[in-house]
């Protein structure tokens, strides 16, 4: 497991917690939806779940960024929504705060507390904060306490921030058209008015929350009106009687039919009478006494009638005079409206527009502003648009009539023909815009304008303006697997990071991790690297992102130019000195921008260069990464999470995924050799195996500390207690081993063994037991390919029960079969060998015979040659056996292998019986090879 070095812990900032009792308004309302704080979706509820007196669990402590950099905290903790219901009776949270008691903390330190009282002091934060009853408080006359009944209030006990002593400003959402009215709601049938809000991009709720957060209940303007005039509080304090509730109930059922709904609050800043008359400008309606029943009525000014049907008014019925008119200029007249309304899922404000295409042509833009705060969606404030443009630019006609006693039966938002032939006015259409009495007796002065009132049916504004808010997606979102990375820090990290003396103090067993990883968003900040050795997950580091690319095209072993192309974040590119690129580090020696081209140095530190594909990401991990303090063992298999943090949420871990990683003691181990030649030359390949030349540069982690050198550069120095470890290799059987403190090898040296074959040769640096990270592996040209290493043990395919094993001295160097004296000449004995037909060209197959103890037998080899089942080549050698000394004779059998061989046979039979143990085999060892 890993070891941590616990630091002395520092105090960086505070949390935050109050006590606070808060108003809402007149109480009570029909629902509570959603609790915002600095204008951040802090809870949101589910249909119906607030309707009555309740509390609930606030769990966002990291809506303002959460603990880490940059980040204020979040709100956690206990509400309770009081609905100022009549009968309501304070609660016991009430009374707490007003009386000064604590109520339990959410967030309490139990270490110092015996077992019992910390079992329940949990007990009691538990029933506290997630009981979601409201219990009421025993108080007496004395208390002195109100229940705060007729007010929407609530209580709440928590965090309100981290950092910050000053709390954000919180808002809430809440829906009333049912509950506040005196003497139950009038019409309820159509008080209501539902409207959607489908456009709005919401993440982060679930289905049922987000359906929720989309509905609009709207409450019928009319109905708002009634309210207005009957409430004995804050409004008119009429009685019902005093209306004419038939021209409401109209009203109601026409504004239901066209979803005519308002979202307008009444904070009694303004009087009753303004308020009235901003819901009537919203709604095109007047709202009057009727003289002929002295009730208060209302009429909408909609086109509603049949022009045919209308009564004509003319100097011979009525009309006495017209003392003024006024027709508008309509050049000047606004030709696009822009209507500014209050969108209450996103709680911003939004803009319809609707523009007169043809006068925009004619004139440019004249453009007027329109607020219509109590609209609550874009497509009925698109509607209202289209109404004030027709209004504005169709030049409609002004007149001031005076009636004789013909006129008394004339009403508000009544609509008449007028004739006026001097005028040359002939049976058009206007409209009642006031009424009052004239300045001679019998007489009434009567505002007439031209008819265009009605409600357009269709949007005309065929989309939001552009200034209509977007709410930003702040949900954390998981880190991509294939834009992360975990990497065991090399050497030259540590002089970076540490001290001189942190850096003497490591052990060579301590292994430290670090990570990469690409932003999963614009809006995420950063992310904690959680990593866990075998227990739980713990968080060991505050990570930044790391600006990266990726590879354009193919890069060889040892081209020096990259092309890369933009993949997220490359803005530090420009100061980057190195690239992590696969298991390679590269050093950067010039960026052009312009061809998207990258110079580098390759094979830096302890590592060799390597070829890379398309598409592989290159960091620039010295910039910024996620490093993990904490010394690991080797060989330890670490698990580790990276979790996004944006201003307003932290990814659940849950759902982060998992990166692994195997620590190696990277940074104690020795730097491998660069500028690595064979004859002198780039290479990875040996031509000819008889004779060649190895030479490469010293490196030193220590002396070259945090600098980069670049594979190509000559040597540095040979590091104290580094050695060169050269194999020659037989597949994967080691047949020779060279150690030495040179900058090269020369083949033949004086240790070569005659005969000896190897098909690969490395070479690595060595320290100790610790070999280099990576080395360089050759390949022979011309060698053969071991297929298999000698292991007395394994079994043949055919006759194998007449085999003894052994691994002792009676035949020299042990590990050895012989046959039993059971097996007769028609035993089939033989060990194979599968191929790919045309994989290999050439074979050769060599064993090792003897005779124990000058014991009598004979014994015969045949190597064939098979196409499936049937032999399609055979080599005999033989017979062998009957040696005076217990000695090995050395055999091979070599030749060319035709491109449909499948399987290669070494197959064992004697021509009489032989002595039990006395002809013995080792080191069978077939070899296959391509024609170069």
């Amino acid at each position: 497991m890993g070891r941590r070095k616990k630091p002395a812990p520092v105090t960086v900032g505070y949390r935050y917690y109050w006590d606070i009792h808060s108003g809402l308004g007149r109480g009570p309302v029909d629902e509570v939806v959603e609790l915002r704080v600095d204008d951040k979706t802090a809870y949101m509820t589910t249909s119906n779940e607030i309707t009555q007196s309740r509390a609930i669990y606030i769990d966002k402590p990291n809506l303002f960024g959460g603990e880490g950099t940059g980040g204020e905290g979040g709100v956690q903790g206990r509400m309770e929504i009081l609905m100022g219901e009549q009968d309501q009776m304070p609660s016991q949270m009430l009374v707490n705060l007003l009386k000064g008691k604590y109520n339990p903390a959410l967030h309490q330190i139990f270490n110092k507390i015996n077992k019992r009282k910390r079992d329940q002091a949990r007990a009691e934060q538990e029933a506290f904060f997630h009981n979601p009853e409201v219990p009421t408080a025993t108080v007496t006359n004395s208390d002195l306490i109100p229940a705060f009944r007729g007010i929407v209030s609530t209580v709440y006990s928590g965090l309100i921030s981290c950092y910050s002593a000053y709390p954000k400003k919180h808002s809430y959402r809440v829906r009333r058209t049912h509950k506040g009215w005196q003497g139950g709601v009038w019409y309820p049938e159509k008080c209501r008015i539902v409207l959607q809000n489908t456009a709005l991009n919401i993440t982060g709720l679930t289905p049922e929350q987000e359906q929720q957060a989309r509905t609009i209940h709207a409450m019928n303007p009319a109905h708002i009106l009634v309210q207005c005039a009957t409430d004995s509080s804050w409004g008119g304090k009429k009685a019902w009687s005093d209306l004419d509730l038939d021209s409401y109930e109209r009203a109601a059922d026409r504004l239901y039919d066209e979803g005519f709904g308002l979202c307008i609050r009444y904070n009694r800043q303004s009087s009753i009478k303004d308020f009235i008359q901003l819901v009537l400008d919203h709604i095109g309606a007047v709202q009057y006494d009727d003289l002929q029943t002295g009730k208060l009525a209302i009429k909408l000014l909609r086109n509603d009638y049949s022009p045919d049907s209308l009564h004509t008014f003319t100097a011979d019925n009525g009309i006495l005079d017209v003392q003024d008119d006024d027709i508008g200029a309509s050049d000047a007249n606004p030709n696009q409206v822009i209507v500014t309304y209050l969108d209450p899922v996103a709680n911003k404000e939004g803009q319809a527009k609707a523009d007169n295409l043809a006068a925009i042509r004619m004139h440019g833009v004249i453009s007027k502003k329109v607020d219509y705060k109590g609209v609550p969606t874009f497509d009925l404030a698109a509607r209202l648009a289209q109404r004030e443009l027709e209004m504005s630019a169709s030049g409609l006609m002004r007149l001031k009539v005076i009636f004789d006693m013909r006129g008394s039966q004339i009403k508000p938002g009544d609509v008449y023909k007028l004739r006026l032939p001097e005028r040359e006015i002939e049976d058009v259409i206007f409209r009642v815009g006031g009424i009052r009495n004239g300045s001679q007796e019998g007489t009434f002065e009567v505002t007439m304008i031209q008819d265009i009132f009605g409600l357009s049916s269709a949007n005309y504004s065929t989309k939001p303006s552009e200034s209509l808010h977007i709410a930003p997606d702040y949900s954390a979102k998981p880190i991509d697997v294939a834009k992360s990375r975990l990497f065991e820090l090399p050497y030259h990290l540590y002089p970076i990071l540490l001290s001189e003396a942190d850096l003497a103090y490591l052990k060579p067993t301590d292994c430290r991790i670090g990570s990469l990883a690409v932003s999963p968003s614009q809006l995420t900040l950063h992310y904690d690297l959680l990593v866990s050795a075998g227990g739980n997950y713990v968080d060991n580091a505050d990570a930044p992102f790391t600006s990266s690319v990726i590879l354009q095209e193919d890069l060889g072993k040892y081209d020096t130019q990259l092309k890369f192309a933009v993949d997220g974040d490359y803005s530090g590119l420009a100061d980057a000195h190195a690239l992590l690129l696969g298991d390679e580090i590269v050093k950067i020696e010039s960026v052009n921008f312009t061809n998207h081209t990258i110079t580098i140095g390759r094979g830096c530190a302890d590592t060799l260069p390597q070829v890379h594909n398309e598409g592989e990401r290159a960091w620039c991990y010295l910039l910024g990464f996620g490093a993990d303090e904490t010394p690991y063992l080797p060989n330890e298999t670490l698990k580790a999470k990276l979790i996004s943090h944006t201003a307003q949420d932290v990814l659940n871990e849950t759902t982060a995924p998992e990166l692994t990683l195997t620590t190696i003691q990277r940074w104690s181990r020795p730097y491998p050799p660069a500028n690595f030649r064979v004859d002198g030359v780039l290479t990875d390949r040996i031509l000819d195996a008889s004779a060649f030349t190895l030479s490469w540069a010293y490196r030193d982690r220590v002396i070259q500390a945090d600098s980069l050198i670049p594979h190509h550069q000559a040597s540095t120095v040979l590091g104290e207690n580094v050695e060169y470890e050269i194999q020659l290799l037989d597949g994967q059987q080691v047949v020779r081993t060279i150690t030495t403190k040179a900058e090269s090898f020369k083949y033949p040296d004086e240790a070569k063994v005659d005969g000896e074959q190897f098909n690969a040769v490395t070479l690595y640096a060595k320290e100790g037991k610790l070999k280099s990270w990576q080395g360089y592996h050759l390949t022979v040209s011309g060698a053969m390919v071991a297929l298999n290493g000698w292991d007395y043990r394994q079994a043949f395919e055919m006759g194998d029960s007449y085999l003894n094993r052994y691994d002792d001295s009676d035949m020299p160097d042990g590990k050895y079969i012989m046959l039993r004296s059971a097996m007769t000449p028609s035993t089939e004995m033989y060990r194979r060998w599968m191929l790919t037909p045309g994989q290999y060209q050439r074979f050769n197959l060599a064993y090792k015979v003897g005779t124990y103890s000058q014991r009598n037998g004979l014994c015969e080899i045949t190597v064939q040659h098979l196409v499936g089942d049937v032999v399609v080549k055979e080599f005999k050698s033989g017979p062998f056996g009957n040696y005076p000394k217990s000695e090995w004779h050395n055999q091979m059998v070599d030749g060319a292998i035709a491109n449909n061989v499948t399987e290669i046979r070494f197959k064992i039979s004697i021509p009489s019986s032989v002595t039990n143990n006395a002809i013995a085999f080792k080191e069978i060892i077939l070899r296959v090879g391509k024609n170069e």
